[in-house]
């Protein structure tokens, strides 16, 4: 527990005191994001590298505690592959937040990437635990499901990045469920990765709540959804032996879903609206639930703190979905919250009557 303390204050401390250098950095170098169509919500010039901090706040963070916990390289061996992955995702997405880069561009690197991570790491996704009937999966569909995994989470998290606090807002949320839960079952590695970047994003809040002075852009959404991808997996992987008694009727699936409930939810429910508007369903618009939000008037501080209470409500179900009287039936709870959540978003433009903006 004192690791993961330390870990939290550290790269909260970097960030804190590193970030008023890079804004300033930020705008004599003229790397701002510019007000422009109607898919941005700001209306001035706006730094957009704050993932410059994040990543290495939580990279020397991340490894620095790690390398003290891990005097024989158990812990720090995976994540060392990790870790190295993140590098070429964050110039990616520094490069595209700066320049520009084609999707079909980043695709291809984030396969070959996710692709590396699964193989060297051997991190991947070998059951679906009962869901939908299926138990273990074949070796080839275990890596390739795990990389279509991987791409699914980092681009849901890129597509929520898209008003003041939201995105690391829910970073924090997600960071201090995925901790809590690598705390209870003894994987130390994992949760010092966690508060690391969850401390980063902390410190990271400060100077991106509503009005925000910096944003994360590519290079720090990129960097959130490529470790969210491997704690889940990790989530999904912990072996029975490491659950305590009150974890043990848990669908391990269900915990990660329900961590990662909200991003998912917003880019399947935008999915299926660009479809049946007759748009490409990878097409950039103003469907997602941020902007429909906005749009009630809810405004930036507003939205961004209801998002983040519908992802505390689902981390603290998934904790809580206990199926040790009948199996199945975490599973089946789950499938109807989240039916009942896409729902609830799909009628928010109804319910929430129009306002002045927060």
């Amino acid at each position: 527990m004192t690791l993961l303390i330390l870990s939290i204050a550290t790269s909260f401390l970097t960030v804190i005191f590193g970030m008023p250098t890079l804004i300033k950095v930020a705008r004599i170098k003229q790397l701002v994001d510019e007000p422009g169509n109607d898919r941005k919500l700001h209306h001035r010039s706006i730094p957009n590298v704050g993932g410059v901090m994040i990543f290495a706040a939580t990279l020397f963070t991340s490894l620095g505690w790690l390398t003290i916990l891990d005097v024989d390289f158990q812990y720090l061996r995976p994540w060392l592959v990790v870790l190295s992955a993140a590098v070429p995702i964050f110039f990616m997405g520094l490069k595209d937040d700066v320049m520009g880069i084609s999707p079909l561009k980043k695709l291809g690197i984030h396969i070959m990437i996710g692709f590396m991570i699964i193989v060297l790491s051997d991190i991947r996704i070998e059951s679906f635990y009962g869901i939908f009937g299926v138990e273990t999966l074949p070796l080839f569909v275990s890596y390739f499901f795990t990389l279509f995994v991987y791409v699914v989470i980092v681009n849901s998290i890129n597509l929520i990045d898209g008003i003041d606090g939201l995105a690391g807002g829910w970073g924090v949320i997600a960071m201090a469920s995925f901790a809590f839960w690598f705390y209870l079952t003894g994987q130390p590695g994992a949760a010092i990765v966690a508060t690391s970047l969850g401390g980063s994003l902390l410190g990271f809040l400060i100077f991106n709540f509503h009005p925000a002075r910096i944003f994360m852009g590519d290079s720090g959404s990129l960097i959130i959804g490529l470790i969210t991808f491997v704690l889940a997996v990790k989530v999904i992987e912990t072996p029975i032996s490491h659950l305590p008694d009150a974890l043990l009727g848990v669908s391990k699936p269900v915990v990660a879903m329900g961590i990662l409930a909200y991003p998912l939810v917003d880019t399947i429910r935008v999915f299926f609206l660009r479809v049946l508007k007759g748009m490409s369903p990878f097409s950039p618009d103003n469907l997602h639930i941020h902007h429909v939000l906005i749009g009630r008037g809810l405004g930036h501080r507003k939205t961004s703190i209801l998002v983040w209470v519908w992802s505390v409500f689902f981390s603290m179900i998934s904790f809580l979905s206990i199926s040790t009287i009948l199996p199945g039936v975490s599973i089946t709870i789950h499938f109807i919250s989240y039916m009942a959540l896409a729902i609830l978003i799909g009628a928010l433009p109804h319910l929430i009557p129009k306002g002045s903006k927060a």
